[in-house]
């Protein structure tokens, strides 16, 4: 104002530069500073996973799972997810992920990005990433974009379940279904992340066979096996379809009748048609997953990484996707 003679009555007689620090202003008008993001790649396979936890969910599943954390190969962007029914679980799901990314890719974990939350935090967890000589990154508090990868990944199946939960009108203790159908077909769609390439082709080496995909939800007729039936009595039952069981070349269904999970590769799909828009559906499918159906000894922690389960797809199966009915007894990778 002094030196463009825009105001009256100002003398400033000190010849020393203001000190470049204001205590009071920074008081009342500092904030948060943008923070540069890298845009540097990984192009060596799992030489950064990104892991994050998301949950708890408001609906626990019929398994008692009230969590899903999610991996992620920063070069491949591969996604996997494991279901959880406590936080402290996370530290067996990372060792599932780590059997399973490191037998798959024949390379070890180098490093890992999470938001330090106490479930990564676990005296356990650190020393067994300290003796497999895998170095851990963390966030600072309460700034997620720092994991913007498993952020961005948890946002996106979270908002793809609701989106397939919704036009299947099924009630929302079916999410973590969704999530595994969600996660199982972006696994095999384009993302920018790969400039439009493929997920399952960086991490399988070969293009994914997608035509057994299905409509989330839609109207099935399942197949019920000569053994099964009686003379002259109908050859199907109407079930709803929702998902891609792993270890077989069948889909997954819920048979609202009985309650029960079927498995099978002999269904008519009606897609124009989604059997949980009728209000008694609904309700039964409900109650269904509020009663005593579900086996007591599932396994605490399944981890789903929607990979190898293609109806085309001749590869061994690694044990790691969901036991449908979870069998008692047994090791919580569930083999199929």
């Amino acid at each position: 104002m002094q030196r463009n003679d825009l105001v009256k009555g100002m003398t400033m007689e000190s010849s020393t530069p203001p000190d470049p620090i204001c205590e009071p202003c920074i008081a009342g008008k500092q904030h948060r500073h943008n923070i540069p993001q890298t845009a540097t790649r990984r192009t060596k396979p799992l030489a950064l996973v990104h892991t994050d936890l998301k949950g708890p969910m408001p609906v626990a599943t019929p398994e008692g799972y009230r969590y899903w954390m999610t991996f992620i190969c920063d070069s491949k962007r591969y996604w996997a997810v494991a279901f959880l029914k406590q936080k402290s679980e996370a530290f067996t799901a990372f060792k599932q992920y780590k059997a399973y990314a490191e037998k798959v890719l024949g390379v070890r974990i180098i490093m890992t990005r999470d938001d330090k939350g106490g479930e990564y935090m676990g005296r356990e967890f650190e020393k067994f990433c300290a003796d497999e000589g895998i170095s851990r990154q963390h966030t600072e508090p309460n700034e997620p974009h720092q994991n913007g990868v498993a952020e961005r990944a948890n946002r996106d199946i979270a908002n793809g379940a609701t989106t397939l939960l919704v036009e299947a009108r099924l009630p929302p203790s079916f999410w973590r279904l969704a999530v595994m159908a969600y996660v199982h077909t972006r696994n095999r769609t384009p993302t920018s992340a790969l400039n439009g390439e493929i997920p399952y082709m960086e991490w399988k080496h070969k293009k994914p066979d997608v035509s057994y995909f299905r409509v989330f939800g839609c109207l099935a007729y399942v197949l019920i096996r000569k053994e099964k039936r009686k003379t002259l009595q109908p050859h199907t039952k109407r079930c709803i379809f929702v998902g891609y069981p792993g270890g077989t070349k069948a889909w997954l269904f819920w048979d609202p009748a009985s309650r029960q999970f079927i498995t099978s590769s002999h269904a008519v799909f009606d897609e124009r048609c989604f059997p949980g828009n009728s209000a008694k559906t609904i309700n039964l499918l409900t109650s269904s997953v509020n009663d005593s159906k579900s086996p007591e000894n599932d396994p605490a922690v399944v981890v789903h990484h929607g990979g190898d389960s293609d109806k085309g797809d001749d590869d061994d199966t690694p044990p790691l996707d969901l036991p449908v009915p979870p069998v008692p007894d047994q090791h919580p990778l569930q083999p199929p």
